[in-house]
């Protein structure tokens, strides 16, 4: 075979060679970036009330680092929403005002006008920083430096700021603030009863399991305020 054919042929098996490859990683990238998005609408569809974001990647490269990120902000939002759900029904919360409170902690209540304003602060904090978190604002700019590029950052704004993904995020924003009322009404409202019998700890007594006053007065403001917070 003369050395020019030899060239020839050379050049059109590396020739082949550079499309093939380049064809391998142009369906390696449209495979991986088919993924992300089956993914990214999995992820729309759960719970942030129940469901953990943390599961197995399934891609890698550029497009593992935007699964990653969401995912990331995803469950950290999902466990703080959770959390909160835990605090509103945690037992020192909802006995604050039972017979067996004011037996243990009364007639002053110390201890639990304290640990109501301490919660109301801890519990405005979360609940503030996930109605921020919420918002599309704190979506593009969480961990933006692991994206490492601008295409990268396009891609994940695209899936988080889907109607359905934003939609979820609307709709939690929305319990949000409602849930922030009512909690503060209950935290305000229980702190109010507590300071009120401490107030008046001369003119009441538990009894057979009931609470009784010296005064009608007395009585029916301590009723007013127990009917504030069950009609909230």
């Amino acid at each position: 075979m003369k050395h020019k054919t030899k060239v020839i042929l050379t050049t059109i098996f590396v020739i082949f060679d550079i499309v093939l490859l380049g064809s391998i990683i142009i369906i390696r990238d449209a495979t991986m970036r088919n993924n992300l998005y089956k993914e990214a609408n999995l992820l729309a569809k759960q719970d942030f009330t129940q469901d953990r974001y943390n599961t197995k990647l399934k891609t890698s490269g550029r497009y593992g680092k935007i699964e990653n990120t969401m995912k990331s902000y995803l469950d950290d939002y999902a466990v703080t929403l959770q959390g909160i759900a835990k605090d509103i029904h945690n037992d020192s919360l909802t006995q604050v005002l039972s017979y067996k409170n004011y037996e243990t902690d009364g007639p002053e209540f110390k201890k639990s006008i304290t640990y109501l304003s301490n919660s109301k602060k801890e519990f405005n904090k979360k609940v503030d920083k996930l109605i921020s978190n919420s918002k599309e604002n704190s979506i593009i700019n969480y961990d933006k430096s692991k994206l490492s590029s601008t295409r990268n950052l396009d891609i994940y704004k695209d899936l988080m700021l889907d109607d359905k993904m934003m939609a979820n995020f609307e709709d939690t924003q929305t319990t949000l603030n409602e849930t922030k009322v009512r909690m503060n009404n209950i935290y305000d409202t229980s702190s109010s009863i507590l300071e009120f019998l401490a107030k008046n700890k001369d003119n009441w007594k538990l009894e057979n399991g009931e609470i009784k006053f010296k005064t009608q007065a007395l009585y029916d403001e301590y009723n007013n305020m127990i009917n504030k917070l069950n009609n909230k």
